[in-house]
């Protein structure tokens, strides 16, 4: 699985998980290639932090005498990484609003939930853990504070090369004196 394979597959996975619970906000990958800006509102961020490779590098090799080839396939499982992260405005004036800190909680509960668990299963990719919840603050373009919660959480899955070789058609021993 690529890493954009992953990201749509965990974005759509977080966006139908809020939707089920009743939150609205956007789910973006963070640092995209081109600049984005800021998006306002309710907003959920999530980007790729590390792979981690699990185990040895399994291969495999299996004949097809139809086409005399052998399909060489070598598999690594894989643990990647990702931090994700919310921004939400403040607004003292409006305390219903959900704060940054809060959908942070809810996204941390969506991944952990057996539905997101279930929909990610028959891809291949597994939910490991969720780290601690974070909150630094920083001070925004407007120059008030503003709190940026995140959390790191850990997925499993299989990245595989697949080769193909032609069979040997003969082999032909001989034994040397040495």
């Amino acid at each position: 699985m690529t890493d954009n394979d992953l990201a749509i597959l965990i974005r759509a996975q977080l966006l139908a998980g809020l939707a089920r619970i009743g939150v609205t906000a956007a789910v973006v990958a963070n640092y995209q290639p081109t600049t984005q800006g800021r998006v306002y509102g309710p907003t959920i961020y999530f980007h790729h932090v590390a792979d981690r490779r699990y185990g040895w590098q399994g291969k495999r090799q299996v004949y097809d005498p139809l086409q005399g080839r052998i399909t060489r396939t070598e598999e690594q499982i894989i643990e990647t990484t990702f931090q994700c992260m919310a921004l939400a405005e403040a607004d003292p004036s409006d305390l219903s609003k959900p704060t940054a800190k809060d959908l942070v909680n809810y996204a941390a509960l969506v991944i952990n939930s057996a539905s997101f668990v279930e929909a990610l299963k028959p891809r291949g990719v597994g939910v490991q853990r969720i780290m601690s919840i974070r909150n630094p603050y920083f001070v925004n373009d407007q120059g008030q504070f503003e709190a940026s919660p995140s959390f790191d959480f850990v997925v499993t899955h299989r990245r595989a090369i697949i080769e193909q070789a032609p069979a040997a058609n003969s082999v032909e021993v001989n034994t040397f004196r040495v």
